[in-house]
């Protein structure tokens, strides 16, 4: 819940809003969200009005090669902070990762033969400034990007030279010089194609989702990945955009062009069992996963729908509630969830907007704010943080 905009406020209603440690001193709250000085001079006046959870959003929106910025610190209020474009290193944007202890943006993007992997300094949100590039070596299409922020290494679901798919490790530590630390890539076995991955740094793993196949990459070293077993497993992921980990059931879930979504019991990181598929709806660009409340998220493109399903039985998932909203939620793509503030993120791709939704009751999600941006068309991917 947001701190009071106006009236009394003490150095211990930012602490029961925002966490800390006795005793508190408001240093420690430097860049908590936005709005609050990240240095130099700092007074609870700088608090009115601030809130945990989610502060920032960043949208892709790829046919106009753009990354757009919102202050999202109120998910009732959303407002536009500006918009950045660059038609080489935006081109075609379509992943983004946010670093937000450094305040980088990473984004997933092709232009021409070249596929990039671009840091960028968000510390001044309303313009994104370049630090830095990573170009992939081979095939032109960057499917998944995932971060590692205590290692600071990225991983990255590519296409090796064959045209069969990759997984590499870069080092993000310097993001004005990110190289590559290794790959592993299906040109032989285990064999895999366009892949999406779902990380448990818990386990230094990654469950490799793909077209048809998948696999589980050992990344204890970041420096030489290699994989868990030589045999790819059936996962029938068709396709699949996105993956998240539960990593207390040690489950990785994948969306699908055929309204599914497909658990992958890992917890036998040589042996992984696919479970029973889980039909959601239309999910065409990405579903959100909550693992401290097992629930998961899905938009619904074709019936303008938020639905909040129970996950604490992969093996047999359920409805808790739903949300239709044919102005608010008009085809619903990209989406993202702030755990602690319990709120739901989605782009719009015909109205061109942002919405928020409260599913901290999930039986009734409710939407709190909505925003049309003129700096969209068909935004693609949302990332909150």
């Amino acid at each position: 819940m947001a701190l009071p905009t106006s009236g009394p406020l003490s150095l211990d209603d930012i602490a029961g809003e925002f966490g800390g440690t006795v005793p508190h001193s408001l240093s420690e709250y430097y860049g908590v969200a936005a709005g609050i000085p990240t240095s130099g001079t700092i007074t609870i006046a700088d608090f009115y009005g601030a809130a945990a959870g989610a502060g920032l959003a960043f949208v892709a929106s790829r046919s106009l090669n753009r990354v757009v910025s919102f202050d999202i610190s109120d998910p009732a209020n959303i407002s536009e902070l500006g918009s950045t474009s660059n038609g080489t290193y935006l081109s075609n944007v379509n992943r983004l990762a946010y670093d937000v202890d450094r305040a980088i943006l990473y984004t997933g993007s092709t232009y021409g033969t070249n596929s990039y992997v671009t840091a960028w300094d968000v510390s001044s949100p309303a313009t994104l400034s370049f630090l830095g590039i990573y170009i992939l070596p081979h095939y032109p299409y960057c499917y998944d990007i995932k971060l590692d922020t205590v290692n600071q290494v990225m991983y990255i679901g590519t296409l090796s030279g064959s045209g069969y798919g990759q997984v590499e490790s870069i080092d993000v530590s310097n993001p004005a010089s990110m190289s590559r630390l290794s790959f592993v890539n299906g040109n032989t076995t285990p064999y895999f194609l366009e892949p999406t991955l779902a990380i448990d740094l818990d386990r230094s793993l990654i469950v490799v989702g793909t077209s048809t196949w998948g696999c589980i990459v050992n990344i204890s070293n970041p420096s030489n990945l290699t994989f868990y077993t030589t045999s790819s497993f059936l996962v029938q992921t068709a396709s699949p955009t996105v993956g998240y980990v539960d990593t207390a059931q040690e489950v990785a879930y994948f969306n699908a062009s055929n309204s599914r979504i497909y658990p992958i019991d890992y917890s036998t990181p040589s042996s992984p069992t696919a479970l029973p598929l889980y039909a959601v709806g239309d999910v065409r660009g990405s579903f959100a996963l909550d693992p401290s409340k097992d629930e998961l998220y899905t938009p619904i493109y074709t019936t303008s729908t938020v639905r909040v399903h129970d996950s604490s039985n992969p093996s047999s998932m359920s409805l808790l509630g739903t949300i239709t909203d044919t102005t608010n939620l008009y085809r619903p793509f990209g989406s993202a969830i702030d755990t602690k503030g319990s709120v739901f993120y989605v782009v719009n791709v015909t109205n061109n907007n942002i919405a928020s939704v409260d599913v901290s009751t999930p039986s009734t999600p409710t939407v709190l704010d909505s925003l049309v941006s003129a700096n969209f068309s068909n935004p693609n991917y949302v990332v909150v943080g």
